[in-house]
């Protein structure tokens, strides 16, 4: 048994762990502006008035109003030392419904100003530690998680603690269930050095996604989707295949350091293999500073994957940045100027070949001439049907035979008038040539 229990001081005391505190940003205190219709507060009242129904339970610390107006539905709690006085401030303060937050929402929970965290990351983790200050009204998640330790109003609760508030009358008002699902505590600190990937399946991952809003489109040519964001984004990544020896808070100590620029490691599964990703994203506007450091630190590694602790090394990059005047348009533009060119191209090709322009020989009154075009067979082959076609198609006279009735039928032609019919025609470029050896046929004939 002692040596159970060193070993344990040892894992708690002497080996980093990779967990997060997450803090939810809000809370019920009816004296924070964000509960009010009008923020700033109003001259066309004086008093304190709650709407009808107040949604979950608020929070009172020190109220002070001329008048107050209570809620028809809906619960008050005063803390520690906290009152309700009545004086005339001349301040006028409406009240909106406390609405619940979803627990998936990323938005709903502190986890700093590093853009290149990813939207499920900022969602508790199954090893963080999660802290409510205060009142608070939260939807449940539509799928059951788990954490660490749950933090409520400065008391660390346990399991069965937890469980219990549930079912109590301000746990039913502050965690409100819309579907079938659980919030448990188990405890599990991240010991691993390689790290521990967040979220235990991805259908928690997809939820997360369903509360990240639609963002307008990232300002460079060929946006990057890291693994765990819900969007695309501008910058680069660094995915790592580690080596067993690898220590992910060695590996984050070594990180690039930037002001514009905010770089995240994290483990990661794509299809089932673990790996490393390294994000990089700016603070503010795309500039390409991001996808640069990126590139950087990728050479960096390659040159030395040993001395990191890895065995390889990919990178992934957005590309140039758009004009800031174009960056809502270029693709649409792209795209629709690539498909009209197209169209017009076999518009052309349909007119010149198909359409009402294939009986005129464009190419002779441009002066496009054989020598020009450098003898090679173009691509489509225009034919004409404009000239005079003669078939020589003559009986040898020598090897036909005699009508009795009529006797033998004297030549009118011979083989000369053959020969040089065709030789006219070998000649012939177009139709006053074709016409000029009918009317020397007919000569001869007549001769």
């Amino acid at each position: 048994m002692p040596a159970l229990w060193w070993l344990f001081m040892f894992n708690s005391f002497f080996l980093p762990t990779l967990s997060a505190k997450k803090t939810w940003k809000f809370n019920n205190d009816i004296l924070n502006p964000t509960h009010w219709e009008n923020a700033a507060g109003s001259l066309d009242c004086n008093g304190f008035f709650f709407p009808e129904i107040l949604g979950s339970i608020g929070s009172v610390t020190r109220l002070v109003a001329s008048e107050v107006t209570l809620p028809l539905m809906g619960e008050l709690e005063i803390q520690n030392g906290g009152y309700i006085e009545l004086f005339d401030t001349k301040q006028c303060v409406r009240v909106k419904e406390i609405v619940p937050k979803h627990w998936l929402d990323p938005e709903n929970w502190e986890s700093g100003d590093n853009v290149a965290v990813p939207d499920v990351e900022r969602v508790p983790c199954e090893h963080d530690d999660v802290v409510f200050q205060n009142t608070v009204a939260v939807y449940y998640p539509e799928v059951p998680v788990s954490v660490n330790s749950i933090e409520l109003n400065s008391v660390k609760l346990s399991q069965t603690q937890w469980q219990n508030f549930l079912q109590t009358d301000y746990g039913i008002e502050e965690f409100q269930m819309l579907v079938e699902s659980s919030i448990n505590i188990e405890p599990k600190v991240c010991a691993a050095k390689n790290g521990c990937n967040c979220h235990p399946s991805a259908e928690i991952e997809e939820w997360i996604c369903d509360h990240v809003p639609k963002k307008p489109s990232p300002g460079c040519f060929q946006p990057i989707r890291p693994v765990g964001f819900c969007q695309d984004i501008c910058g680069g990544i660094v995915t790592v295949e580690v080596a067993p020896t690898f220590s992910l808070e060695t590996f984050r100590q070594r990180l690039p350091r930037g002001d514009r620029v905010d770089i995240h490691a994290s483990k990661i599964a794509i299809k089932g293999r673990q790996k490393v990703q390294v994000v990089f994203a700016e603070k503010y506007t795309y500039t390409e500073r991001s996808q640069k450091q990126a590139e950087e630190f990728h050479a960096t590694l390659m040159k030395d994957l040993d001395k990191y602790k890895l065995k390889d090394a990919v990178l992934v990059s957005s590309g140039y940045s758009l004009p800031e005047e174009s960056k809502g348009t270029t693709a649409v533009v792209i795209v629709f100027g690539t498909l009209i060119g197209t169209v017009a191209v076999f518009f052309g090709l349909y007119v010149l070949y198909v359409g009402p322009l294939r009986d005129y020989d464009l190419r002779s009154r441009l002066s496009i001439t054989q020598q020009l075009l450098g003898q090679k067979t173009p691509f489509f082959r225009k034919f004409d049907n404009e000239g005079v076609s003669i078939a020589a198609s003559m009986v040898s006279l020598d090897k036909s035979f005699d009508n009795p009735m009529y006797g033998a039928t004297e030549p009118s032609t011979s083989d000369a008038i053959i020969e040089y019919v065709t030789a006219m025609e070998e000649r012939s470029q177009g139709k006053g040539y074709v016409a000029n050896v009918i009317a020397d046929v007919h000569d001869i004939d007549k001769d």
